[in-house]
């Protein structure tokens, strides 16, 4: 079973309950996928808004605009997708040329976003490129990819850390919650194979 789905409602369910900037922020920002709208086509057209032609997260950037641009929107708690997972998903792909597609992509949201925003927005965010590098590790890339991950944010002028790291707590929940996806990816590429 997939759980794409939950850090959306997540969003979702945030906004409906405080209508506050933040939460519209991330109801904006957050929500890469676009299974999870319905979007008008004029509005695609009019600010021409198209999907990357890269290998890897090729909705980011089409979400992103999307959520810049937008000036009217409702939110619903209605389901109007049915998000599976399989092993020929992208999202399961961890492959160097994946990840590297995954990190050109995270640097061109980051700098649209923070060419874009005001400071404050911005910064409501809490965009940081930890998890990238993060993430090379857990595809088991190697930790030279995770350096040269980390040291290709950095030049591309992506804040790296933020002061909440130094809080032990937090960290140790983040890594809790890495360490649980990771487990539960494992866990359905194992039932997969056993079924195939």
């Amino acid at each position: 079973m997939s759980e794409r789905h939950l850090s959306i409602e997540r969003v979702i369910t945030r906004y409906l309950q405080s209508r506050a900037n933040k939460s519209e922020l991330a109801l904006r920002y957050k929500i890469s996928v676009p299974w999870a709208k319905l979007i008008n086509t004029n509005f695609i057209e009019d600010f021409e808004i198209c999907f990357d032609e890269v290998i890897a997260s090729n909705d980011v950037m089409f979400s992103t605009r999307v959520g810049y641009f937008m000036q009217k929107f409702n939110v619903s708690r209605e389901v109007i997708y049915c998000v599976t997972r399989g092993r020929q998903n992208l999202t399961m792909q961890s492959n160097p040329e994946h990840f590297d597609s995954r990190v050109g992509v995270f640097i061109d949201r980051y700098q649209f976003l923070k060419t874009n925003l005001s400071d404050m927005d911005f910064d409501l965010l809490k965009l940081h490129g930890w998890d990238m590098v993060f993430w090379a590790l857990r595809y088991k890339l190697g930790f030279g990819k995770a350096l040269s991950t980390y040291t290709l944010l950095s030049k591309k002028g992506v804040k790296m850390w933020d002061k909440r790291f130094f809080n032990p707590r937090l960290v140790l929940n983040r890594l809790i919650g890495h360490y649980n996806k990771y487990r539960k990816t494992k866990e359905y590429i194992n039932v997969f194979e056993r079924k195939n």
